[in-house]
Parts: C-alpha cells; sequence; structure tokens
C-alpha cells in the first residue's frame, strides 16, 4: 500500500476521473465558489452510493474537511452535483490499495 492523492477541480457537474480504492481518507473541498459535491463510493458490486455522514448524504456546499472510514475498501469519488460560479477543488488522500 502507498499513499494516494486525487484532486479535481469542477467547473460544471459532472463526476470526477479520480477514483482511489481505500478504506480511510482524508476528503477535503476548498475553492470559491457556488454549488455542491457529494463524495460518492462504488460496492464490489459495481452500485454507486453516497457516503454517509450521521444518517445524512456528505455533500459539501462550502469548503471544509473530513475524515472518513468506510471499514472496507471501496471506490471512492466526488462527484459535483449542483454548480452555480467558481471553482470546485476536491481532493481524496488515503492509503491507495489500487486505482480505477
Amino acid at each position: 500500500m502507498s499513499a494516494t492523492f486525487t484532486e479535481e477541480s469542477f467547473v460544471a457537474t459532472g463526476e470526477a476521473s479520480g477514483k482511489p480504492r481505500c478504506h480511510k481518507a482524508l476528503v477535503r473541498v476548498s475553492g470559491t465558489f457556488s454549488g455542491t459535491v457529494a463524495l460518492k463510493w462504488t460496492d464490489a458490486g459495481g452500485t454507486t452510493h453516497t457516503v454517509q455522514e450521521s444518517g445524512s448524504d456528505l455533500t459539501f456546499t462550502a469548503p471544509g474537511e473530513r475524515v472518513v472510514d468506510m471499514g472496507v475498501p471501496v471506490i471512492l469519488f466526488w462527484e459535483c452535483t449542483a454548480y452555480t460560479s467558481g471553482t470546485i477543488v476536491a481532493s481524496i488522500t488515503g492509503a491507495r490499495l489500487s486505482n480505477y
């Protein structure tokens, strides 16, 4: 295992291209923007879910960061679900098992 770092810049809605497979990661959103990004994960069967935090979808509408622990290795990625203006910068730093 080695450390992985993916960073995506969003200026429109869409899905990130960097998709590390890890179980624990520091996720961070920065930039000056009006929009929403959601942290997503894909299970072994290929189904996509939104990461949950205290029973709610983990989304960012302002800069912030969280440590997420999925318990088992999953594919993590960002999706910009709403965009109005600015640049949203979203990163995932974790222990990489493989990259998809």
